[in-house]
């Protein structure tokens, strides 16, 4: 009598035990470093569209090491004006804070994201870190009367 159930069972068992002796015959080790890069962004919750406003953030290395190559970038949508949305810090040395400052300018009424973004290089591997804040863009009241006013 041909049971190829029972074979198929034997030959599931035998995989079974060979992928568990291969798993027990190898260890796995992991190292976990807490980042040391810290971003807190700094940025008004309302603004008057088509003014520059100030957005700043203060960059934290909280580790005993120092971060090489460290640069800031300010995300925000195309219709917020921003000049050189990436500054580059260089190294941060161990619990130095350094803080990075834009004047944007909103050109549309509406909320928007201002995220503030850190990287740079420790120990031959990139950190990073991020903070972000809503900002939401409105029109004076005298412009917004005078449009309804004028049809504008």
């Amino acid at each position: 009598m041909n049971k190829p159930w029972l074979l198929a069972t034997f030959l599931g068992a035998l995989v079974l035990v060979a992928g568990s002796a291969l798993a027990n015959s190898s260890l796995l080790t992991a190292t976990v470093r807490p980042n040391p890069l810290s971003v807190t962004i700094d940025a008004p919750a309302d603004v008057l569209i088509n003014q520059q406003f100030n957005v700043s953030a203060d960059i934290l290395n909280r580790g005993a090491d120092t971060i090489e190559r460290s640069r800031v970038t300010l995300h925000a949508p195309r219709d917020v004006q921003v000049q050189r949305r990436q500054v580059r810090i260089g190294s941060l040395t161990a619990g130095e804070t350094i803080t990075v400052s834009w004047q944007p300018r909103a050109r549309n009424i509406g909320d928007f994201v201002m995220l503030v973004e850190a990287t740079g290089d420790l120990a031959n591997e990139n950190i990073s870190a991020t903070d972000s804040a809503i900002v939401s863009a409105t029109d004076s009241f005298a412009l917004t009367l005078l449009r309804q006013i004028f049809n504008r």
